[in-house]
């Protein structure tokens, strides 16, 4: 089996369904997601608060018939996996209502269902991987862990860089009032500095 015939059949083999979210939740407010899983389908979420407040929400996952299934209470990231045991619509909410004013962004990946390796699928085989079988598996795995520091990169420099614009517009904002300080202050001495010159009016003498 050739590495091109290999990685023609990746999308074959990548059987689960994936998602990644960035989204913001309002305060006071909360934010579902619904999806549809199968029966026996594994069921992998993870989160992550990424701006406002104090980097946390709360998350709650509901079954087919709206029984929760699992909760999470002020989280600032979290990891979760479950196994379905009914077919149905499933819901993943994340509730900001205990915030009164800030709103919060969240990172949210969901994923479904397991990827079958390739070596499974190579298994079938009477005869050992080949030298570029071998690499292209090589190849596969350090893609996927090659997506995995991307997102995490791609988090951390959104985080970084909503700090610093937020950080810079209190700077700038902070400057603006030193400087209208500095023109009220300056023109206040001006105005001090010409009454202490100005002479006393002269007054008519009284004539007898």
């Amino acid at each position: 089996m050739s590495c091109l015939a290999i990685f023609a059949l990746l999308p074959l083999l990548v059987m689960g369904k994936d998602y990644e979210l960035t989204f913001e939740v309002p305060d006071n407010r909360e934010q579902c997601f619904y999806e549809d899983i199968d029966l026996n389908q594994e069921v992998e979420i993870e989160f992550q608060v990424l701006v406002g407040g104090k980097n946390d929400i709360d998350v709650i996952i509901y079954g087919p018939g709206q029984n929760i299934l699992q909760s999470f209470k002020k989280e600032q990231q979290k990891a979760h996996t479950f196994k379905t045991l009914d077919r149905g619509q499933y819901i993943f909410c994340f509730n900001n209502e205990f915030s009164s004013f800030s709103h919060k962004v969240v990172y949210f990946y969901l994923g479904i269902g397991e990827e079958e390796s390739l070596t499974e699928e190579m298994a079938v085989k009477a005869t050992a991987l080949t030298q570029m079988e071998s690499s292209c598996v090589s190849i596969h795995e350090a893609l996927g862990a090659i997506r995995d520091y991307q997102t995490d990169y791609r988090l951390r420099e959104f985080r970084g860089r909503t700090v610093a614009e937020l950080l810079n517009e209190r700077v700038q904002l902070w400057s603006l009032g030193e400087c209208l300080a500095l023109v009220v202050l300056s023109f206040s001495q001006v105005l001090l500095v010409r009454s202490f010159f100005r002479g006393k009016p002269n007054r008519a003498q009284p004539r007898f």
